[in-house]
C-alpha cells in the first residue's frame, strides 16, 4: 500500500517539457516580431543606388558599351566648381583602382561642349554631348554602368562633402564588382 500512495502523490515533472518547448519556439515567435514589426534593416552590399529598370547607358544617349566598366559623369550646366570637383574626384577614383585600371574607363556626359572643364591630363576622360535627356538623369551624380552598357549603381552628390563621400562609396564598389566579375 505504500507503493500505491507514492505514485499518486508525486505529480509529474513538466518543467523540462516547457523548457523543451520554449527552446524551439520562442526563437521562432522572436524572428517572426522582429521581421513583421520593422526592427530589422536587412544588410546592404552596395554603397551607391541601385538602378533596377535595366536601363543601358546607350538608352540614356552616353554612347556604346565598351567591355569595360565605366565611371559617367552628369552635368547639364557650364562646369563651375562642384563640376570640377567631380572631375577631379573621377581622377582620383580612376588613379586609385591602380593595376585594375585598364578594366575601367571614365566618361562625362554633358550637353554642352567641356570648353571650360579643366580636363585631368594622364586620365582617360571621355566626353559625350548628348541632346536631350530627362533633368532627373542629369542631377549632379555619378553612374556605375556594367561592361555589357547597364546602369548598375548611381551616387549622388550635392556638395562638396558628400562628393567625397559618394567618391569612396563609387571606389569601394567598383573595386568589389570588378573583384567579383569575370567580364570587363
Amino acid at each position: 500500500m505504500s507503493r500505491s500512495t507514492k505514485n499518486v502523490d508525486k505529480k509529474p515533472n513538466r518543467k523540462p517539457l516547457i523548457a523543451i518547448v520554449a527552446a524551439f519556439i520562442l526563437p521562432v515567435v522572436i524572428a517572426y516580431l522582429v521581421l513583421n514589426q520593422g526592427w530589422y534593416q536587412g544588410a546592404v552590399l552596395n554603397k551607391g543606388e541601385l538602378i533596377a529598370s535595366g536601363e543601358t547607358i546607350d538608352e540614356k544617349g552616353g554612347g556604346d558599351a565598351t567591355g569595360a566598366w565605366l565611371v559617367v559623369f552628369t552635368v547639364d550646366r557650364p562646369c563651375r566648381e562642384n563640376c570640377q570637383q567631380a572631375i577631379d574626384t573621377l581622377q582620383n577614383v580612376w588613379l586609385a583602382l591602380g593595376r585594375e585600371q585598364q578594366r575601367a574607363q571614365l566618361r562625362a556626359l554633358g550637353t554642352g561642349q567641356p570648353s571650360n572643364w579643366q580636363l585631368p591630363v594622364g586620365v582617360p576622360l571621355q566626353f559625350e554631348q548628348v541632346t536631350a535627356m530627362g533633368k532627373s538623369y542629369f542631377s549632379d551624380a555619378f553612374y556605375l554602368v556594367d561592361p555589357l552598357g547597364n546602369l548598375v549603381l548611381r551616387y549622388p552628390y550635392e556638395d562638396g562633402e558628400s562628393l567625397t563621400l559618394q567618391s569612396q562609396a563609387l571606389l569601394k564598389d567598383l573595386r568589389k564588382l570588378m573583384k567579383n566579375s569575370k567580364i570587363g
